[in-house]
């Protein structure tokens, strides 16, 4: 499993990576000291941990060098700069939230989530799938800050601006990997609607030969923004953290593109956690009883959360987040013509009806929204009710285990 494209190939059979897992499992990371400007591989291969300028891998002949180009130069993307003593993450996600209070002033909840998000962006490519992270507020209520403070210390960080457009954005990805950090992300793309799980790619068209070209996009992503997307599919991927702006005199000013030792110290100590759970959390399944019950896309987007760090009760501020989350996601799906549909199904079902038509829930739901029978059918059908062609029109039968689906879908 590869956790970043290769860089670089010439006939000599050298590669220059960022970080990769080799098929044999080797584990290679590229270190880099922007003081010196050198940078060198970090290796972990049967048990041994050690540093080296060229790592061959004997399986397939490749060579590999760290890749250090001007993007890295210019601290777009922050690599570690070397590795520490082994880490415990229950002290890892302490240590970050420790960092985080000196820059930050967030609800208890935002910081406790912002925290293991951190940690799970630097063993993110053991899991299947992974939500989005984003601030949200107006301007000046800090979230560019905690964009800036989160991401100085997530795996691989790539800074990218308002100004990069959407071709730009998923070729950065596919080249670098790592985590995206976006301020001022109000804007949609395929890499966000394609790159929360391990399959996401993005298909294109070369303008020069016109042949398909495949970029892969997957990877956490951090924003900032002041509006929500339009996309309720892309909205369901999202843990969304208000900030608001502080009143804390003591709260530090970020300088990102200055010398950050604290940030340093955390991405060799995040970097030396990867380097010796990888396989460990690659083998493993993370299921937390506490979430059930709860709409499966915020089981999706917060048990990842939880995957590095083994916790097996849900703190609570982050379970009174998920309450609140769920709250607001059923509010909006009821408030949707699905959600109007199913809670007519439902009252249809409790007066004893075992089967209603399209036409029969277009009159019932008239005063809530203006719908069309053939879209009532696309969503009777999408609800899983079997259709029968009669004299009348299609005839939906009410079958007891969909409609008890609906009921704990839409808290009706």
């Amino acid at each position: 499993m590869a956790t970043s494209i290769n860089k670089h190939y010439d006939d000599e059979g050298l590669r220059e990576v960022i970080g990769k897992v080799l098929s044999d499992g080797t584990i290679i990371e590229a270190v880099y000291d922007p003081a010196s400007e050198n940078g060198q591989l970090v290796v972990k291969s049967n048990g041994t941990l050690y540093n080296t300028d060229e790592y061959l891998d004997v399986v397939s002949g490749i060579r590999y060098r760290a890749l250090i180009d001007p993007i890295i130069q210019s601290r777009s993307i922050l690599l570690p700069t070397g590795y520490s003593e082994p880490q415990d993450a229950l002290a890892l996600i302490d240590a970050i939230k420790t960092f985080f209070r000196k820059y930050l002033d967030q609800e208890r909840a935002v910081m406790e989530l912002s925290a293991r998000y951190v940690l799970m962006t630097w063993v993110f490519d053991t899991l299947p799938k992974v939500g989005y992270l984003r601030f949200y507020g107006m301007w000046g209520s800090g979230k560019s800050t905690a964009l800036q403070t989160s991401g100085a210390i997530c795996y691989h960080p790539q800074f990218l601006g308002a100004s990069m457009s959407s071709p730009s954005l998923f070729r950065r990805v596919d080249r670098y990997g790592g985590t995206l950090i976006m301020d001022e992300a109000d804007f949609e793309n395929s890499g966000l609607n394609d790159g929360y799980h391990s399959m996401g790619f993005v298909s294109r068209v070369s303008m020069k030969n016109y042949k398909a070209e495949v970029y892969k996009v997957f990877g956490p992503k951090i924003m900032a923004a002041r509006n929500r997307f339009g996309d309720d599919a892309l909205e369901s991927r999202i843990i969304t953290c208000f900030q608001q702006a502080t009143q804390n005199s003591s709260i530090r000013q970020v300088q990102r593109n200055k010398p950050w030792p604290e940030a340093e110290e955390l991405r060799n100590r995040l970097l030396r956690f990867r380097l010796d759970n990888y396989h460990r959390l690659a083998e493993k399944t993370t299921r937390l009883k506490e979430l059930e019950g709860f709409e499966p896309r915020i089981v999706e987007v917060l048990t990842p959360l939880f995957h590095a760090t083994g916790e097996v009760n849900i703190p609570e501020p982050i379970l009174q987040y998920i309450e609140k989350a769920q709250e607001d996601r059923i509010a909006v799906l009821r408030l949707g013509d699905e959600g109007i549909v199913a809670e007519e199904l439902v009252k249809q079902s409790k007066l004893g009806n075992e089967y209603v038509y399209p036409g029969t829930i277009v009159e019932a739901v008239r005063n809530s929204t203006s719908i069309s029978a053939r879209k009532v059918g696309d969503i009777l059908s999408g609800f899983g009710l079997e259709g029968k062609k009669v004299q009348k029109g299609f005839r939906y039968f009410l079958k007891p285990d969909r409609i008890e689906h609906l009921i704990r879908r839409y808290m009706l």
